[in-house]
């Protein structure tokens, strides 16, 4: 309890609602097949959850650190993996074209934890808790031995990230180890940058300057959309180059930054505080979701998740499903998200 009441000391609402809408544009980012809406999402969502990840870490408690993640991390990613793939194995893969699919090595893999290819075919963003527990531990560790091994860190891994994108693409580590050092350099940004407000009482710009920023973060959003870059963190996939996509990555981050100084509503604030949970459970109940709504619209599913209309229908039906779930897990599972 005494580190739950931590937690919660050390929440930052602006923080909360950048989580919300990152977990909306999950949400959605998984259910549409349209290209310009889906290019434009994954040009920055799961960064932004790094950057975020890192932004947290500034305020966060040190204290036992590596078992937090252990609890928080690992634990529900064990718990959804396995619950997840027996949904997948006995309740979807027999009534799938692809039965081809070696169910065995998607098991297997739930220890493994290799990214890019089939992995993770039961549910795709579990990928996202070992890549994330990897770089939180990584920072830790850098960050208990000086600001300089953080420095180091982030330049072997920025290097390395873009190595492995552009020499070794379909090469796939376990526990995700491609994918965190090509986050470890975000993760860190928000590090710092978070580190840079709370020594100056805040961001020191002028309204207009903002207002400067926010106007350009918007604009290159539309080039985005329309240009289409085709970018995949966990298929390591950077249709416009790492480097590039790293740096529009901050663009799109600054974009949902302004979002959430602005949209100040309960609601992106409940499904930030939640969005580990959203995003484990959202992925099944998609599945379920699409087909229900192309049933009754005699639509092929291919139609309906290309509509840009019931691809924000679908994405307000999965979340409002999760939401009596995600409270009814905080109050009577909490164990299952590492909170004992």
């Amino acid at each position: 309890m005494e580190m739950e009441n931590e937690q919660n000391l050390n929440r930052i609402p602006v923080i909360d609602i950048m989580r919300g809408l990152g977990i909306i544009l999950v949400v959605m980012g998984h259910i549409s097949c349209e290209p310009h809406l889906s290019c434009w999402i994954y040009s920055f969502h799961m960064p932004l959850f790094f950057f975020i990840s890192g932004m947290s870490f500034f305020v966060a408690g040190k204290k036992m650190y590596i078992w937090k993640q252990v609890k928080h991390l690992l634990i529900p990613y064990l718990f959804f993996s396995i619950l997840s793939f027996g949904y997948w194995r006995w309740f979807e893969l027999p009534f799938r074209e692809d039965t081809d699919v070696n169910a065995m090595e998607q098991f297997l893999n739930i220890f493994i934890a290799k990214s890019g290819g089939n992995s993770f075919l039961y549910n795709v963003v579990l990928w996202f808790l070992p890549c994330l527990f990897v770089s939180n531990i990584l920072f830790y560790v850098c960050w208990r031995l000086g600001k300089y091994y953080i420095f180091s860190l982030i330049l072997f891994s920025f290097i390395v990230g873009f190595v492995c994108s552009y020499f070794y693409p379909d090469f796939n580590m376990p526990f995700c180890l491609n994918q965190s050092f090509c986050a470890l350099p975000i993760l860190g940004t928000g590090y710092w940058i978070m580190s840079f407000i709370k020594q100056r009482s805040g961001i020191l710009l002028a309204r207009n300057y903002w207002m400067l920023l926010f106007a350009v973060s918007v604009a290159i959003m539309i080039v985005i959309y329309i240009y289409r870059p085709n970018n995949d963190m966990r298929m390591n996939i950077y249709g416009m180059g790492y480097f590039l996509f790293v740096v529009l990555s901050f663009v799109g981050i600054y974009f949902i930054y302004c979002l959430s100084t602005l949209l100040r509503f309960q609601f992106l604030l409940f499904l930030g505080m939640n969005s580990l949970l959203i995003m484990l459970l959202h992925e099944p109940i998609k599945r379920i979701v699409i087909k229900i709504v192309s049933l009754l619209l005699s639509l092929d599913v291919e139609i309906t998740r290309s509509s840009l209309g019931l691809i924000l229908l679908c994405t307000g039906l999965v979340i409002s499903i999760q939401i009596p779930i995600v409270i009814f897990i905080n109050k009577h599972l909490r164990f299952l998200l590492g909170k004992w």
